[in-house]
């Protein structure tokens, strides 16, 4: 990470590229540093309801933990998925860089190939002692920002899935990660949306 990743020329060419201003507060970067990340996760389905090629719900256990020069980190969490043809697997969960393992943990059913349609609710409770991006290097000194050990978010979405494309999009609920005195409102609430076809 940092100078070595090249992240400046990148954003300098894209912001050039676009007729934008040069980007600032490059000066604060972080030190070049090895990442490595060692994450698992455990999910757990505690049963599902209705029909699973018309209307139905299910509830999953989730488990995860990392252990790295990235970030250290355990949480748990409750999965809720409800709608219409929804696939085997588990919900997807568009994580930050670092988190977790990003990918959609969905599973393709070959005698079902139809349109699904589904809402998924997920709520999680995260420790988090370590993260290079707010607390800065590990193995030098560098910039960092007061940031909360304890993390409660609520992750709500919506799926649509045909054949071998789908579509997520998700919304974050998150309690403050930093303390910043200075900003009236540090939160982490953000949305994505994520296009893939299974191969």
């Amino acid at each position: 990470m940092a100078p070595l990743a090249a992240g400046k020329q990148v954003q300098d060419f894209v912001h050039r590229f676009g007729h934008s201003s040069i980007a600032r507060g490059w000066e604060n970067q972080l030190p070049n540093e090895l990442v490595a990340n060692f994450n698992g996760m455990f999910k757990k389905k505690l049963g599902r309801i209705g029909n699973p090629r018309r209307w139905s719900a299910d509830l999953t256990l989730d488990g995860d933990f990392g252990v790295g020069t990235a970030l250290v980190f355990a949480e748990g969490a409750l999965e809720i998925r409800a709608g219409f043809n929804v696939p085997p697997g588990f919900a997807f969960v568009p994580d930050p860089l670092g988190r977790t393992v990003a990918h959609d943990s969905t599973l393709r059913n070959t005698d079902r190939q139809g349109l699904a349609v589904y809402v998924s609710i997920i709520g999680r409770e995260v420790a988090m002692p370590y993260f290079v991006f707010l607390d800065g290097n590990l193995f030098r000194d560098s910039p960092s920002v007061e940031n909360e050990t304890f993390l409660s978010q609520l992750i709500t979405g919506l799926h649509i899935s045909w054949r071998r494309w789908s579509v997520h999009l998700s919304a974050w609920r998150s309690s403050n990660g930093v303390r910043l005195p200075h900003i009236p409102d540090p939160s982490n609430d953000f949305g994505t949306i994520a296009i893939d076809w299974k191969f």
